[in-house]
């Protein structure tokens, strides 16, 4: 077992030791949290005691345990756990957890228990601030007491999993006090122990991503839009631009997830025929937009997490799909997801595999390091199943008149303020913070929170004026997280089905296979109906912007669940897909406006196109669509690239050689080409020149920008719209043939500076597409992986994107969000079930380990689950490269 971190110890510590050593003379400690040199290089402390490797084997005897049991770590360090009892393979999860990711546990409930700046310092203050007024840690507390108390069995025995689990954790603690990961000693802090609660608020740092602040921004666009064009003309361009299923409009060439509930338009209409023309905009519209920015932008961008989550945007997304018997030479189906986001190290997932002798259940899958020893999903003997999002809309915001400092307008009349819980923020080198989070009738008050952020952060509004802003979540309630234990363990479609009914968050499309021979797709997630009887003409009503509490606009009035939300089971096309494109149909939207957000269907289009075109589908060719660059994006955007050059009366010899490599082009955005940085420069180009003018001219916000497949739309039915005249020019009124021409001058004229070159053949997509890996802790190059070069693109199956041009420069960045990991699952051959997860499960490894997975990500390549090794002795005899073994063995 070679010991691979002592040179990326050195590299550490000269890339960015150096750094440290000029600002802090080995004794000054950064604000960061960065401990003293000194300390941290001195033998015996610091990184001398961080582990080097896995032990060769390890032995303990708990008490407590049911039975005695295996942990086997493979070639890639993953646990394959033997056991006789869940109880106690809960254990043996929790201890390897810890001894892989206990740094990235920490921070996650630190996350979610708004504890960040205990251990990071005052810098972090704004996230914990916002992570305590979202409730998070005070529902969890609510979730364990409720799951301790409860009479119900199945609460029962997920609260001995619970204890088992924690027990686990600070097994591991306890038995390495001295050998922590790397991180600790960087930061130069101790491990406090494990809790239920944790695990809980672990749970909630997932679900949290249903949060939701584009409310806020919709109202300000639709404002700033309705102050520059009018009421009618407003409301009519902030759907054209962004849709409003409310009336029927969507995003274009949709390919719903769910099939059966009507199809889409091709030429769908931009015309909102319930405005009342007549009603004219309250006066307050426009100070609303301007206290709903403050509050974006002077308080919730002071987190550094809602700051990514507000300003990154991203065309990738999620995949995943279901193959039947009849598409497949097996005749058994095929199940494949890769979920995606941000990319960061360690990995946010966990591989385990583990077979329980008392039920045989057997099980691979994703599990989240802290989250209970429960998994997202994977694949058993029996089922298989993964998610996407389907961003069902869990969120609303509210706006009140304030009375005074006790009271404020709610329907008509005044209500007293509700004081939640005072609670008390530890602050690293700083007296604790105390911070009261008081409530409306709806939910948690955030426009006083610039109340409680420190002068560090500048001039903030300490209050909104008259106005109180608040925020209702679905998720502030008592959740049930056994429902994912209930779906990952089920042994058939019915008892998937019982599970998936008791699943509320995250909303997410999950596919589904059996080895009985059935497929499905569920977009599954709990939604609220809203009241939207008295709303005025131009709000656009459903959640999709904030409500007038004062007029009791917006009331929670009921639930769509399980029976409302769209499903199919076993189609007739024998496959299943979802990409986060709408969830359902148009007829499906008459009744439940619950989706707002969604991608453009170029991803889903692509799945569908791949395996419909096949009958005798295997492992091998998922395995390529997995990987796969194809972008129908390019394929529909280029005809009218050549279009446009087409009407030009003479081409330069570098616009012929483009017009040439265009037309020859299979769209696979190969990162040996040339002709896929041609297209994505262009592309970019694009959607600046289209809309970047209007932006500013009309002071809107960044956050909240149109979807490429609206640009591609307007091209093809109103290549005259305003949206293509560049403002900055008076001359002339441009139309869309201008802008795509305007577009590929600028391309070219990039590329050719960038390159050196006018030769389009030395313009290589993997040159300016490179994909990164960045370390949680932000700042160590050496802890990073990449950049590497790359294939696919923004809306590609294999998803991975880079911005190219920000404010009209070319300035390529790396890529930094894709698949998080990759899972493929053979109901016809279990030896072809497959998994990949970009850095691994190992903790060290960005340190270079030999088990981080990454040469099999960039080549499109696998690990086998060992998912037939149902015993210890077939995985021993299975396994190429034994790493490590744990024995468990029960007694005092």
């Amino acid at each position: 077992m070679k010991k691979f971190q002592k040179k990326a110890l050195i590299k550490l510590f000269v890339t960015s030791g150096l750094a440290i050593v000029v600002l802090s003379a080995f004794s000054f400690q950064l604000d960061s949290g960065v401990p003293p040199l000194g300390n941290l290089l001195f033998p015996g402390n610091g990184v001398w005691n961080v582990p080097k490797e896995y032990p060769d084997q390890e032995g303990y005897t708990i008490k407590g345990l049911g039975n005695d049991l295996t942990v086997y770590r493979d070639e890639w360090g993953i646990p394959h756990i033997y056991g006789n009892d869940m109880k106690d393979i809960a254990f043996a999860m929790g201890y390897t957890q810890a001894q892989d990711r206990l740094f990235f546990m920490d921070l996650a409930r630190r996350f979610a228990r708004g504890m960040l700046s205990e251990v990071l310092g005052p810098s972090l203050l704004a996230d914990d601030i916002i992570s305590k007024t979202k409730l998070l840690e005070y529902y969890a507390n609510k979730t364990v007491l409720h799951i301790k108390n409860s009479d119900d069995p199945s609460d029962q025995e997920f609260y001995e999993h619970l204890v088992s689990f924690t027990a686990g954790i600070n097994h591991y603690v306890n038995t390495h006090p001295n050998s922590l990961q790397l991180e600790f000693q960087l930061l130069d802090y101790q491990f406090k122990p494990w809790t239920t609660l944790d695990c809980i608020c672990i749970g909630y740092f997932m679900i949290e991503r249903t949060w939701e602040y584009r409310d806020l921004d919709r109202f300000v666009t639709m404002s700033h839009l309705i102050e520059e064009f009018g009421l009618t003309n407003g409301v009519k361009y902030f759907s054209e631009l962004f849709g409003n299923p409310g009336v029927g409009e969507f995003l274009p060439k949709q390919i719903p997830v769910n099939p059966g509930y009507g199809e889409f338009s091709d030429t769908p209409s931009f015309e909102n025929n319930n405005l009342k023309n007549s009603l004219e905009i309250s006066k307050s519209v426009s100070s609303l937009s301007d206290e709903f920015n403050d509050l974006i932008e002077k308080v919730i961008l002071r987190s550094s997490h809602e700051r990514e989550l507000l300003e990154y945007r991203d065309d990738s997304g999620s995949n995943n799909w279901a193959v039947g018997g009849a598409k497949t030479e097996s005749g058994k189906p095929l199940a494949c997801s890769d979920s995606h986001g941000a990319w960061s190290l360690p990995n946010p997932y966990y591989e385990t595999h583990f077979v329980d002798s008392s039920t045989g259940l057997n099980f691979f899958g994703y599990f989240v390091p802290g989250g209970a020893g429960v998994p997202l999903y994977g694949n058993s003997q029996y089922i298989a199943s993964g998610m996407t999002t389907v961003q069902w809309d869990q969120c609303d915001w509210w706006y009140y008149d304030r009375v005074n400092e006790t009271h404020y307008i709610y329907d008509g009349k005044a209500t007293e303020f509700q004081t939640i819980t005072t609670v008390e923020i530890p602050i690293k080198g700083k007296a604790p913070l105390n911070l009261e989070i008081k409530s409306t009738v709806h939910g948690p008050i955030f426009s006083d929170l610039g109340e409680s952020l420190p002068s560090e952060f500048g001039t903030l509004p300490s209050d909104f004026g008259d106005k109180v802003i608040a925020a209702k979540w679905y998720c502030h309630k008592v959740m049930d997280f056994t429902s994912v234990r209930d779906m990952a363990y089920a042994k058939n479609l019915s008892e998937f089905i019982e599970g998936l009914k008791k699943f509320e968050s995250p909303s997410s499309s999950l596919n589904y296979a059996d080895a009985e021979g059935n497929i499905g797709m569920f977009s599954r997630g709990d939604f609220p109906i809203r009241d939207d009887s008295n709303i005025p003409s131009w709000h656009l009503g459903h959640g999709i912007m904030p409500y007038n509490g004062s007029a009791g606009e917006g009331d929670w009035i009921d639930t769509a669940r399980y029976d409302e939300n769209p499903k199919t089971i076993n189609p007739e096309d024998d496959y299943v897909v979802s990409a986060n494109q709408l969830a359902a149909g148009p007829d499906y939207f008459k009744n439940y406006v619950g989706q707002f957000r969604y991608r453009p269907s170029y991803r889903a289009r692509r799945l569908h196109e791949f395996i419909s075109s096949k009958e005798d589908h295997t492992y091998k060719t998922m395995m390529q669509l997995h990987s796969d660059t194809k972008s129908k994006k390019a394929e529909d955007f280029v005809p009218h690239i050549l279009k446009a050059l087409d009407s030009k009366t003479s081409k330069t010899a570098t616009e012929e050689n483009v017009y040439k490599a265009l037309s020859e082009w299979d769209f696979m955005m190969d990162k040996d080409k040339s002709t896929p940085s041609i297209f994505a420069t262009w592309m970019e180009y694009m959607e600046e020149e289209t809309f970047y003018d209007d932006w500013e001219a009309y002071n809107l916000t960044s956050r909240l920008f149109p979807e490429v497949s609206v640009i591609e739309e307007l091209i093809r039915l109103k290549p005259n719209s305003h949206w293509f005249d560049d403002l900055d020019t008076s001359s002339k009124v441009e139309t869309a043939n201008d802008i795509i021409l305007e577009s590929l001058n600028k391309a070219i004229s990039a590329l050719e500076e960038y390159y050196n070159t006018d030769n389009i053949s030395n313009w290589i997509w993997g040159d300016i597409h490179k994909l990164e890996f960045y370390h949680m802790t932000g700042e160590l190059d050496a802890l990073n992986y990449g950049p590497v070069p790359y294939g696919g693109w923004k809306n590609t199956p294999v998803g991975c994107g880079n911005d190219l041009v920000q404010d009209g420069v070319f300035n390529p960045t790396n890529a930094r969000r894709g698949a998080h990991h990759r899972l493929l699952t053979d109901f016809g051959n279990a030896s072809n079930c497959y998994s990949l997860l970009p850095g691994g499960v190992s903790g060290l490894s960005t340190l270079g380990s030999p088990y981080d997975q990454f040469e099999l990500y960039i080549n499109g390549k696998y690990h086998t689950q060992h998912f037939t090794a149902t015993t210890p002795q077939l995985f021993l005899e299975e396994c190429n490269r034994l790493t490590s073994v744990i024995l468990f063995k029960s007694g005092e």
